[in-house]
C-alpha cells in the first residue's frame, strides 16, 4: 500500500515537473491544447477500441467460445482511457501503450502471466491441478456419456407437438 501510494506521488511529481518544463518551453497555450487534444483523443479511442472489443466479446460468446483475452481489454481499456483524460505526459504515454491492441496484448500477456504464477502458488490451486500444470487430461472431452430409464411410462406426453407445460417453447417428443 505504502509503495503504490509513493508511486502515485512520484507519478504525480513527475507529471508536474513535465508539464511546466513543456508549458516553459513551447509556451502555456501549446500545452493546454497538448492536455485538452489528448484528452479529447484518449475518450474517442477509448470509445472505438470499447465497441470493437464488446463486439469481439459478443462473437466469442456466439460461436461458444471464452472470450478471455477481450474480457481482460476491457478493464485495460477503461484504464487507458482514464490515463489519456487525466492531465500529464507520463499518464498519456501509459495510457497510448494500453490503448493500442498490439502493445495491449503485451500488457495482458504480463498479467495473465503474473495472475497463472500467484495461482500456482496458493494450495487451492495446487489440488485442483497438481503440480501447477493447467491442461486438460488426455481423457477429458466435450462427449457425455450417459445412462437413463424411464420410470414413470403413463405420465402424458406431447406426441402432437404441444407443449406439456402449456408453452409452445418447451416442446417434449414421445419416449418409445
Amino acid at each position: 500500500m505504502k509503495t503504490a501510494l509513493l508511486i502515485l506521488i512520484g507519478i504525480a511529481a513527475g507529471e508536474m515537473y513535465l508539464l511546466f518544463f513543456i508549458a516553459e518551453r513551447a509556451g502555456s497555450e501549446f500545452t493546454l491544447i497538448w492536455v485538452l487534444l489528448t484528452a479529447f483523443l484518449g475518450y474517442t479511442f477509448a470509445k472505438i477500441e470499447s465497441a470493437r472489443t464488446i463486439s469481439r466479446i459478443k462473437t466469442q460468446v456466439e460461436t461458444l467460445s471464452v472470450p478471455t483475452d477481450e474480457l481482460l481489454d476491457t478493464p485495460l481499456i477503461v484504464i487507458a482511457g482514464v490515463l489519456l483524460v487525466v492531465p500529464g505526459v507520463i499518464t498519456d504515454v501509459i495510457g497510448t501503450l494500453i490503448l493500442f491492441p498490439l502493445t495491449r496484448g503485451i500488457v495482458r500477456g504480463v498479467i495473465k502471466n503474473s495472475v497463472i504464477n500467484r495461482l500456482k502458488s496458493q494450495t487451492w490451486f495446487q489440488s485442483i491441478y497438481p503440480g501447477g500444470e493447467m491442461h486438460e487430461s488426455p481423457e477429458s472431452d466435450s462427449t457425455i456419456d450417459a445412462e437413463f430409464q424411464v420410470m414413470d411410462t403413463d405420465a402424458p406426453t406431447a406426441s402432437d407437438g404441444a407443449s406439456l407445460l402449456g408453452s409452445e417453447d418447451n416442446q417434449s417428443t414421445e419416449v418409445d
